[in-house]
């Protein structure tokens, strides 16, 4: 299946026809009631059908959103069209007595009345569907928030409008029964308004919002108005009230139109603040009403009495809601942050809290405490091949089992994954942990039964005790967890309990984490020191690695056997040749004389079988000639592969690059080597350079690599020349090129040009005392 067909269909477009129907509705309204305002003579059923147009149009609008609308909100928007269909009806109604009694108004509880009335507790239901509010407590609350401010808008309406319209006359109370419902519909239109202002978040764009506003305000102030002036038909006010009444048609049919074809999401309106001060302003309002009022009691005082009533006991159940939901959520956030979500069991916080009270308290009685770190075996097999679902059963499970193989004191925890840490405080000797430990390999012999098969499990556990392995908790943690990857190392599947041996295996894994951050951080850098030959000063340089780690500046002496075992030398030795070779080649670039750059190559590099393209790409990369660049490798590092160390370096000769053959004369099979190996260079080893004043063997090895170097055509390099007596004998023996601290130290690259300038001819030949 491709991917378009997962992505959910666009939104239609806007329907121009409707929108210009909506329109042509709403301009025909205000025509004709300016017609009536300025005394044309109409018909007079004219009067009755202004409205119709409107609401019929706002209806096809309702009725287009609803076929259009996506999946769950079809429903809504057909509960909304059915709601604008009634208001429609009723206009229609109203539009048949213009016809059929053009001089007659409708009769009190009408057809059209029903409909008009229906039309509120319509549009409430799809309303609630389309903002889709939360549910249980929320909701709640919500509601009886949203119901305070109606009755409080209701108390002021009554106090102000509707006390005053009632009348002994029976005629006039029917009429102003009928008004009243219009109002209590109004009510419930208000809390629709509310309801959108008080959520967090609406499932509607802030246009479609900000058309529900409009048309509900709009019918509220009809109906306030129709009730408090009780307009005759077709004068000023009635025109004026009807206005308001197309207005509301029109903006909920532009909002039905714009939710479907302009979808999107609101944030709240109001900010939290009002729903918590809205219910004590509403109970002041009303109070405030209730009192202003004279000591008689009239039909005003009981509706005010009444509406304060209400809304005070609104008032009290909200905040008993309120304060049942805020202590459920207190215990709720206070249950996740000490447990562990998917198991129950205690989580790392709570679990250290209590390994550090049963440490004070073993301190104080002389106990031991001792703290388990468990780590399933190859657990991530069973995610890998049965989903991550079955792996959280599985987890569940365990869980359950380990709880059940424990002390009620003791506490289980899960740190995260498929590690378990388990404290056993009040423990009379250290020796007890190890019973523990076998007991919870036990319980886990038993295969589990998960998604219907059997699965078995293991686990490795590492143990450290208080207070002979750690006298905090931050010390037993890592401890335990040395512990535990001992055992992991050793087959799995087992118990062990820490001793300071295993730290070293620590400090290793720890320097190895190391080593592969500071590669993605950048903190290797390159030291280069010079190579002399007499007479002529510097000819070139050897790039050499170091770390800065922490602010210090670190030999590779510490780290680089261990890059070498993992495998990290490889892109460590890349890196090193693309930053040799650029910085060498920028040295060319300003000038500098030097011949060549030499960096170290390792055994594993060498295995590579892109080893030569590595090294291409970087002087490629540079711009440097192949001539520029020389490679040094140990014995060692040929010996393991002869062939294919010979093939790979061949390959590299022939394009100009040179070899030398680092550390000559401590290996064994330093001569068979040079007639299979391409070499151009050989570097007498600091070792014999060290002993050459005390005129033993150093001095006659030194003799015969000197005397093969010239039979065979090489170049010949000594390392760790510390005086200048040693560089006058490496001379008087007829090794013409060096390199050690006597002529300087490894540089970083940026001080190597002023070394230069200030090393090269007379005052270098000045400070040693040499003629170079």
């Amino acid at each position: 299946m491709g991917v378009n067909s997962m992505s959910p269909p666009p939104p239609p477009r806007l329907p121009v026809a409707l929108l210009v129907l909506l329109g042509a509705a709403g301009g025909l309204f205000v025509f004709t009631a300016w017609l009536r305002l300025a005394g044309f003579p109409l018909p007079a059923g004219l009067g009755k059908l202004q409205t119709l147009p409107v609401s019929a149009a706002s209806a096809a609008c309702a009725w287009w959103a609803a076929r259009h609308a996506p999946g769950e909100a079809r429903r809504s928007w057909q509960q909304y069209a059915l709601a604008l269909s009634t208001w429609a009806l009723g206009d229609a109604v109203i539009a048949l007595y213009g016809f059929f009694l053009p001089e007659a108004e409708p009769p009190v509880l009408s057809w059209a009345d029903g409909f008009y009335i229906l039309f509120a507790p319509l549009m409430a239901w799809a309303m609630f569907g389309l903002l889709r509010p939360p549910r249980g407590p929320q909701l709640v609350r919500l509601l009886l928030d949203i119901g305070t401010v109606v009755i409080t808008v209701f108390v002021g309406l009554w106090h102000f409008v509707y006390a005053g319209t009632v009348a002994p006359s029976s005629a006039r109370l029917g009429e102003v029964l009928v008004n009243l419902a219009y109002p209590l519909q109004d009510a419930l239109l208000i809390s629709l308004v509310l309801l959108i202002a008080f959520q967090a978040r609406v499932p509607l764009a802030r246009a479609t919002i900000t058309c529900f506003y409009l048309a509900f305000l709009a019918n509220l102030v009809g109906d306030v108005g129709y009730a408090a002036l009780l307009p005759a038909p077709g004068s000023p006010a009635a025109q004026a009230t009807d206005l308001t009444f197309a207005l509301c048609l029109s903006g909920l049919g532009l909002a039905a139109l714009l939710g479907v074809a302009r979808p999107g999401v609101s944030g709240a309106a109001l900010p939290p603040q009002t729903t918590t001060l809205s219910p004590y302003v509403a109970i002041v309002l009303c109070f405030s009403l209730l009192l202003g009022q004279s000591g008689t009691f009239t039909l005003r005082t009981y509706g005010d009495l009444f509406g304060t009533a209400l809304v005070t006991l609104a008032v009290v159940l909200r905040q008993n809601v309120a304060f049942h939901e805020n202590r459920r959520l207190t215990a709720e956030l206070a249950r996740r942050a000490s447990q562990d979500p998917l198991t129950g069991l205690a989580n790392r916080a709570l679990l250290e809290t209590r390994l550090a009270e049963a440490i004070r308290r073993a301190r104080a009685a002389g106990e031991h405490v001792a703290l388990l770190f468990l780590d399933l075996d190859r657990f991530k097999a069973v995610n890998d091949s049965l989903g991550h679902d079955v792996g959280d059963q599985l987890l569940v499970a365990v869980a359950q089992r380990l709880r059940q193989a424990l002390r009620p004191v003791d506490t289980l925890a899960r740190q995260g994954g498929d590690e378990f840490l388990v404290v056993l405080p009040g423990l009379a000797r250290a020796g007890d942990a190890g019973q523990h430990a076998r007991k919870l390999l036990e319980v886990l012999d038993t295969p589990f039964q998960v998604a219907g098969r059997p699965l078995v499990v293991t686990a490795s556990v590492g143990m450290a005790v208080f207070p002979r392995d750690g006298a905090d908790s931050i010390t037993l943690q890592k401890h335990a967890d040395v512990a535990m990857y001992r055992v992991k190392a050793g087959g799995r599947s087992g118990y062990q309990t820490f001793s300071p041996e295993m730290l070293a295996a620590a400090r290793e894994l720890d320097l190895e984490q190391a080593l592969r951050a500071a590669l993605a951080r950048g903190e290797f850098e390159l030291h280069y020191q010079p190579q002399i030959r007499a007479g002529r000063g510097a000819v070139g340089v050897e790039a050499l690695l170091r770390w800065r780690r922490g602010g210090e500046l670190h030999p590779p002496g510490p780290f680089i056997a261990l890059a070498e075992d993992t495998g990290l030398i490889v892109p460590i030795g890349a890196w090193v040749l693309r930053e040799a070779c650029a910085q060498f080649a920028a040295w060319r670039a300003d000038g500098l004389e030097l011949e060549r750059v030499a960096v170290n190559v390792s055994a594993r590099q060498l295995g590579e079988p892109d080893f030569p393209e590595v090294v291409l790409g970087a002087l490629r990369t540079a711009g440097l000639p192949p001539r520029c660049l020389e490679l040094e490798l140990t014995e060692s590092a040929v010996v393991r592969d002869v062939p294919g160390a010979t093939r790979q370096l061949a390959q590299l000769r022939a394009l100009g690059v040179r070899v030398a053959l680092d550390d000559f004369g401590t290996g064994q099979s330093s001569l068979s080597l040079l007639r299979r190996m391409p070499v151009d260079v050989l570097k007498i080893d600091r070792s014999f350079v060290a002993s050459l004043e005390a005129e033993g063997e150093s001095v006659a090895v030194i003799r015969v690599v000197i005397a093969l170097a010239q039979t065979l055509g090489l170049d010949l390099i000594a390392e760790g020349v510390e005086n200048a007596r040693q560089w006058e004998a490496l001379r008087d023996l007829g090794c013409p090129t060096a390199q050690g601290y006597f002529f300087a130290a490894p540089l970083p690259a940026a001080e190597v040009r002023a070394w230069l300038g200030r090393s090269q001819g007379a005052r270098l030949a000045r400070e040693t005392g040499l003629d170079l």
